[in-house]
């Protein structure tokens, strides 16, 4: 559904967990190389061309579990003013006058026994993760009344690859006989993978089963069950670039309006990743594919206005 006049298009919650080179928690979370850039693809479609408003301003990138919910912190303490973990701000936000919430984190990841995902966040000791079925729970209709009825797009960008199953995180694809090959000269950088292998401990059990998607969202994950995801070093993951570069097509199409259906354009992107191949100079991992795919339990259409289009047409 796309705002009414008296509403914003939507609040942003931004998480970015690109890692440290060479800092204190570089050994337990490595350096994810390329990762900035999406968070900068993100903030460019969602804040810039659809009109939504950034809630976490004052910390984006580099979260440790204390930064997500301050009661990971062994003292336990409240959060310091002016200073809300991620868990305080998203309770106490007004989300009366925005019509949808999208998240989006980007991070290291993997799926558990139970086929769940974990995220791993940065630390200075041992592994940490939340497990997706927390992050999912903070936009719930318990945890936040004022979301009741509103669309929540959370947006993962996270290996799925579990430990039981090693022969299925990389897709080599399938050969054909016609079509046309993707050209990966524009891709300067290598394709990485930076996957988390999960502690074996009693958070395991909490990991979301890929079907519980409560109503009102949509989970969109950069990548299929048991897989890796796929990032580019000089342009960022797959997904984010391949979203931006969907939405670039949609706004610079002279035969389409302002409204855009992100159901459709989610589509156009899983095509135009499945397109891509990697390159690295691993020839254990040159030459993979990837797909993304989405779960929602939607009751409406979620359509967006494409600013810069609107301006265009202003102007023709």
């Amino acid at each position: 559904m796309m705002a009414s006049a008296r509403q914003k298009p939507g609040a942003a919650f931004f998480v970015l967990n690109c890692g440290v080179q060479d800092g204190p928690s570089s050994n337990i979370f490595r350096y994810r190389d390329g990762a900035g850039y999406d968070q900068d693809n993100m903030h460019y479609l969602f804040i810039t061309q659809f009109g939504f408003e950034l809630i976490n301003t004052q910390k984006t990138k580099d979260f440790y579990r204390s930064d997500w919910d301050h009661t990971y912190n062994p003292t336990k303490r409240e959060c310091p003013k002016g200073a809300m973990c991620m868990m305080c701000l998203i309770k106490q936000t007004d989300y009366s006058s925005y019509e949808n919430i999208v998240v989006h984190i980007s991070s290291e990841g993997c799926c558990g026994d139970s086929g769940g995902i974990a995220i791993q966040f940065l630390s200075d000791s041992v592994t940490e993760y939340i497990p997706l079925a927390k992050i999912v729970e903070a936009f719930s209709d318990t945890s936040c009344p004022g979301l009741k009825g509103k669309t929540r797009i959370l947006i993962i960008q996270a290996c799925r690859h579990s430990i039981l199953k090693p022969e299925e995180a990389n897709d080599d694809g399938v050969p054909f006989l016609y079509g046309n090959k993707y050209d990966a000269s524009e891709d300067a950088g290598n394709t990485h993978n930076n996957p988390l292998v999960i502690p074996d401990d009693e958070e395991q059990h909490e990991l979301l089963p890929p079907h519980e998607v409560p109503e009102d969202f949509l989970i969109v994950f950069s990548t299929t069950t048991n897989r890796y995801a796929k990032r580019n070093t000089k342009t960022g993951s797959w997904f984010e670039t391949e979203l931006r570069n969907a939405v670039d097509a949609f706004r610079q199409d002279p035969t389409k309006g302002p409204d855009m259906d992100f159901l459709t354009i989610l589509t156009e992107t899983s095509d135009r990743v499945a397109k891509k191949e990697s390159r690295s100079q691993n020839p254990n991992e040159d030459g993979k594919k990837n797909v993304p795919c989405f779960e929602h339990r939607l009751t409406k259409q979620i359509i967006f206005r494409c600013l810069q289009r609107m301006q265009l047409l202003n102007c023709s």
